[in-house]
């Protein structure tokens, strides 16, 4: 939920740069979002958290053969909402609405003064906007992961130069 708070917050200041002039609607447009004040947030689960913060993937599933005990399938449920303590609903939905177009694309990280890679780029991801306006080409971001979507799934791409 703060990762949608902080996109939220991040679409206002768009707006105003809009009506200011500082920017306008032609430009590609990358949202820094660090969240180191997240407790487990870089560490995430299988799917990283800021990933499921703006598309609509929840948990892996897994099911298996009641009698063998073998893994017949492996996949992540539809969670296009979750909910506060209070009950009230937050989308997870953000990239597919048309209103998210404006943003090309979500720069991660959990840097921070303590807590930073060996190499550089180690802790950076990207997650590309299926529906932006202005799309980043992936070869801007090849010196960190990435997550982009491609017909209707969602691929890792990673990067060569972290030197895994």
């Amino acid at each position: 939920m703060r990762f949608t708070n902080a996109f939220s917050l991040k679409q206002q200041k768009h707006a105003e740069g809009l009506k200011k002039g500082i920017i306008v609607p032609e430009d590609y447009y990358v949202l820094a979002i660090n969240c180191q004040g997240i407790p487990r947030a870089a560490y995430g689960n299988t799917m990283p958290y800021f990933v499921q913060a703006f598309l609509p993937i929840g948990p892996l599933k897994l099911s298996f053969d009641s009698k063998t005990f073998e893994l017949k399938d492996s996949f992540y449920s539809y969670r296009p909402e979750v909910f506060k303590a209070n009950g009230a609903p937050v989308s997870t939905n953000i990239f597919l609405d048309e209103a998210s177009s404006f943003c090309s694309a979500i720069l991660h990280s959990s840097v921070d003064c303590a807590n930073y890679p060996t190499k550089y780029g180690g802790d950076f991801a990207v997650l590309h906007n299926p529906r932006a306006s202005h799309p980043v080409d992936v070869s801007v971001f090849d010196w960190c992961d990435q997550w982009k979507v491609r017909d209707d799934m969602l691929y890792r791409i990673e990067s060569d130069r972290l030197g895994r």
